[in-house]
């Protein structure tokens, strides 16, 4: 027993002397964002040092040697200066290295993807290990970061290059006829000519693909906008082009809402033709008149979820009259009205007149009949406001409710004051690809 004693104290004992006593930290950020934090107890020491030239590393771009093409070599040169005592250095599409904004950010970029490292001096030196392929047409830039004797990060330099364009084999092109636009719908008859053996197709709201494409190509490798067409515009069936003549119909789309139909289409070889771009616009909704919205409160309902609490949801229905395009609807806890994100209704008002491209069910159209993640035993208000063929919007409705109170033997799930939908979807359009990753690594000599 007494053994048993001194080993549980010496336990205590052990935790005692080891845990943290200073809550105190000390966090450096960098110019990249990056955030490093350090126990102020475990710190013997900050100081300063001044050390003498710059330590960067030239980049001159000479050749691409595409004489192999699954193995492509870039001929280039590497010179340091003498404060440099190594570098690290990467080959990336443009649109990845536009996104690295300055020398912190690189050398985070260049660390983390475990980028090679070269201590010495190269001229005409020979890089190989790519592993993506080159894509004909595209530009590329070779950056490079300098570290100090000490080992820190300083400059980076960077050169540009351009990838000689592909010969195309003939005119590869697609002819698009549209028919059957209606407000949410369209048909689009795609005939290929014989020059073009497969394609690639997307549809996106005006301007959202360049975004999109801005968004995307630094973290995906897209070089250009063909490289999207064809990595999110293949057929859902057979995870592949497109051959020959094809229709098809998009559905749910938005009245009075122009969408960019992308096609890209390529000749024997893959290579990409002239991408086509066929602009459609579905029909309006409503009229030029006032559009007015009806509410209507629903039934309220007790929704057991799998871990055993209670989901409570109140159904509400927006009607729109005939004048209406577009409207948008929410429900909101009382007691908000009057806090500093909705100090008053003109700011509800303002919220439900603002876009909201992250929420797929913002705009609605038709009647709006939904579910509402709600709180018993609260009183809510209803909103909603409705915008004509024309763009205007008319006057806000709005009806107050309170939900029946319930027994407290089960838990409920936690609502926010500005309620949501109740098993709402993200609309994800955007299936990403999986690809052929080419497992090699990038050398130097």
């Amino acid at each position: 027993m007494k053994k048993f004693l001194t080993t549980i104290l010496f336990a205590f004992v052990a935790v005692v002397m080891f845990a943290q006593t200073n809550p105190k930290r000390l966090f450096v950020r960098d110019t990249a964002g990056s955030l490093k934090g350090f126990l102020v107890e475990r710190i013997d020491s900050i100081f300063f040092y001044d050390v003498e030239g710059v330590a960067k590393v030239d980049v001159t771009f000479h050749e691409l040697n595409l004489d192999d093409p699954e193995n492509p070599v870039v001929i280039c040169s590497f010179k340091r200066s003498e404060a440099c005592g190594y570098f690290r250095f990467a080959v990336l599409p443009i649109a990845k290295a536009d996104a690295l904004k300055n020398a912190a950010a690189a050398a985070r970029f260049l660390e983390d993807s475990q980028a090679p490292i070269a201590n010495g001096d190269f001229d005409h030196g020979q890089m190989s290990g790519f592993n993506f392929p080159f894509t004909p047409g595209a530009s590329y830039a070779i950056i490079a970061v300098a570290y100090d004797l000490y080992g820190i990060a300083c400059e980076m330099s960077r050169v540009d290059f351009s990838v000689p364009d592909a010969e195309i084999v003939g005119k590869p092109s697609v002819t698009c006829k549209i028919d059957n636009v209606t407000e949410k719908t369209f048909t689009a008859t795609m005939t290929p000519n014989d020059d073009c053996t497969e394609y690639y197709v997307c549809l996106y709201a005006e301007g959202e693909f360049e975004a999109q494409y801005n968004q995307w190509a630094p973290m995906m490798g897209f070089t250009c906008y063909g490289d999207m067409v064809k990595s999110w515009g293949v057929n859902p069936e057979t995870k592949a082009g497109y051959y020959g003549e094809q229709s098809n119909t998009w559905n749910q789309l938005e009245p009075g809402t122009t969408y960019d139909l992308y096609i890209q289409p390529c000749d024997a070889n893959g290579n990409y033709g002239e991408l086509v771009l066929v602009k459609v616009t579905t029909k309006k909704m409503g009229g030029e008149g006032l559009s007015e919205m009806t509410i209507e409160i629903g039934e309220f309902k007790e929704n057991k979820v799998d871990d055993g609490s209670i989901v409570y949801t109140q159904r509400v229905i927006y009607t729109p009259n005939d004048q209406t395009n577009l409207h948008r609807d929410m429900i909101i806890d009382t007691y908000a009205i009057g806090s500093p994100e909705f100090p008053s209704e003109k700011a509800i008002v303002k919220y439900l007149k603002s876009e909201n491209p992250f929420d797929p069910y913002w705009n609605q159209y038709g009647v709006d009949d939904v579910a509402w993640e709600v709180k018993p035993d609260t009183e809510y208000a209803a909103y909603s406001i409705g915008q004509n063929a024309n763009g205007e919007w008319g006057p806000v409705a709005k009806k107050v409710f309170k939900t029946p109170a319930v027994s407290k033997s089960a838990k409920a799930v936690k609502t926010s004051p500005v309620a949501k939908r109740a098993n709402a979807k993200v609309n994800n359009n955007v299936t990403l690809p999986g690809g052929f990753v080419i497992k090699k690594n990038l050398m130097i000599k």
